[in-house]
């Protein structure tokens, strides 16, 4: 009998510590409503945080601290604990960029730069894993369709 109640505190008490409160949330322009992808939310003192997907949406375990939520376009903003656990949707505004001269030149034939891509995959592109790399995303509107060209470029 005591073996038994022994086994079943000690299965309890492994399950209790293992445990973690995990939180899923969601980051938002408050602008434009829409979601906001590879934002960095991330405790830090820690290395540990999470970065949204595609929709906006990332899982962070819940831990003591204040939270960064960091994007580049964005203004970055810190959460106590208390704050983070009580919301599930994370509101960002953008950061105002000026820019001091805009030099307009030859128009840029995307069709064209993306059919180059395509037939020069292999050599543009590797297919095995690096210790250095660097990726770099771009997005624009074209004939009022939200289009997303998404390349990477790779030097060691």
């Amino acid at each position: 009998m005591i073996k038994k109640i022994f086994l079943y505190a000690s299965l309890f008490i492994c399950l209790f510590a293992y445990s973690q409160q995990v939180k899923e949330i969601i980051v938002i322009d408050d602008v434009s409503l829409y979601p906001i992808t590879n934002t960095h939310i991330y405790y830090s003192n820690l290395n540990e945080g999470a970065i949204t997907n595609a929709d906006g949406r990332a899982k962070i375990n819940i831990r003591d601290g204040k939270i960064k939520i960091e994007h580049f376009l964005y203004k970055t903003i810190e959460l106590s604990e208390g704050n983070f656990i009580n919301s599930d949707t994370i509101w960002l505004s953008p950061k105002i960029m000026e820019l001091d001269e805009v030099v307009l030149g030859k128009k840029v034939n995307f069709k064209k730069k993306l059919k180059y891509i395509l037939k020069h995959y292999e050599e543009l592109y590797v297919d095995y894993s690096t210790d250095k790399e660097c990726s770099y995303k771009e997005e624009y509107l074209y004939d009022s369709k939200h289009i997303r060209l998404s390349m990477s470029q790779i030097k060691l």
